[in-house]
């Protein structure tokens, strides 16, 4: 199994040294061990966990929501305890979607207002 120091991790992943320390004080990754030169030692088991906080995050999960989805994952690989998980996250995307296209169209709608208002303020029409 590989064994990886801070930095090489971090080199790894494409991340700084500081989000490897964010995400063990906020429990996503355990503390890693401590080799007999002072350095902090990461496993490969610690570098696929990361790499999956770094996937959910670029999908939008939240903190808390990849550190409930890492802890149910643990504790089994069973797709069917996560469908529950799943079935919020579809219904905040849907209410995301709902409210980007509100925007949209709040949006739209003043653009074309300004637009109208300039044209009578040219005298066209």
């Amino acid at each position: 199994m590989s064994k990886y120091t801070q930095k090489a991790l971090a080199k790894r992943l494409g991340v700084g040294i500081e989000a490897l320390r964010y995400y063990e004080n906020r429990g996503l990754i355990p503390s890693p061990q401590r080799a007999s030169n002072g350095y902090w030692i990461y496993t490969e088991k610690d570098a696929e966990r990361i790499g999956h906080v770094l996937t959910a995050k670029k999908y939008g999960f939240s903190l808390a929501e990849t550190k409930q989805l890492l802890e149910i994952g643990e504790r089994t690989r069973s797709h069917e305890n996560l469908r529950p998980f799943f079935y919020k996250k579809l219904a905040d995307i849907d209410h995301q979607i709902n409210e980007l296209i509100n925007l949209k169209n709040i949006l739209l709608r003043t653009l074309q207002s300004n637009s109208a208002r300039q044209k009578r303020a040219r005298g066209t029409r």
